[in-house]
């Protein structure tokens, strides 16, 4: 398994991963655990898709679900087996609406929570997009066009992974405890890199809190690739 630079890192999903005893082990540095719990996925997690059962939203969340299918090259077994939808809304913003989903990917233990926007109408007056029309619900293809336009489309990256590459949460993080040269790594976040669709997983830890040291260690569950870097706590003004 070879280290990496760098990873982007959104929508991240606490995970709970025990922790060593904090005294120095076999030359290993001493660190430190703050755990936190993070309960606002509770809320996410029981959102549904649709609620109100209109034809509109039911008809833009089949084309969300066929440009996320055809842009990460997945099947519709794929999507049942692995994917969730836990919201759908219609957003008003200055140059048009968008329609947001919401989803919960599954992949063994790890879960994922993400969220995609989609243009659904450009306003009249709005100077985006001149190729599309104005003032009327867009069609799959002409939204499809949008792909790449940060400011009005954002659908997630997803490989078709089904193995991840450690049996747990808590063996990735002994994973890289043992990278790191370390007595704790804490706080384990699993979520879904949103450019390359891979699985990710990224703990940490103090190492001088007086010296404003953590550290940070993250390795793709897809890959088995990993990075471990020495972080401020902090940040001072």
């Amino acid at each position: 398994m070879r280290a990496i630079s760098h990873y982007a890192l959104v929508c991240l999903i606490l995970v709970t991963a025990a922790c060593t005893d904090n005294k120095l082990q076999n030359g290993r540095r001493t660190t430190t655990c703050v755990n936190r719990t993070d309960t606002t996925l509770v809320v996410r997690m029981n959102g549904t898709a649709c609620a109100d059962n209109s034809a509109l939203c039911n008809e833009y969340l089949t084309i969300w679900k066929e440009v996320f299918l055809k842009k990460n090259n997945l099947t519709s077994d794929f999507f049942d087996q692995h994917i969730t939808v836990k919201g759908t809304v219609f957003n008003d913003w200055n140059e048009g609406t968008s329609f947001n989903v919401c989803y919960v990917v599954k992949t063994g233990w790890a879960l994922a929570y993400w969220c995609d926007h989609i243009p659904v109408q450009i306003k009249g007056s709005s100077n985006l997009l001149p190729a599309l029309p104005r003032d009327t619900n867009l069609t799959k293809a002409q939204i499809e066009t949008t792909l790449g336009e940060i400011l009005t489309t954002q659908v997630g990256a997803l490989t078709g992974t089904e193995t991840l590459q450690f049996a747990s949460a808590e063996q990735a993080v002994d994973f890289l405890i043992a990278k790191a040269n370390v007595t704790n790594l804490c706080n384990a976040q699993v979520s879904i890199d949103p450019t390359t669709g891979e699985w990710m997983l990224e703990c940490g830890a103090e190492l001088d809190y007086a010296k404003n040291k953590c550290i940070t260690a993250k390795v793709s569950l897809t890959s088995g690739e990993y990075t471990v870097s020495e972080t401020f706590c902090y940040l001072t003004m």
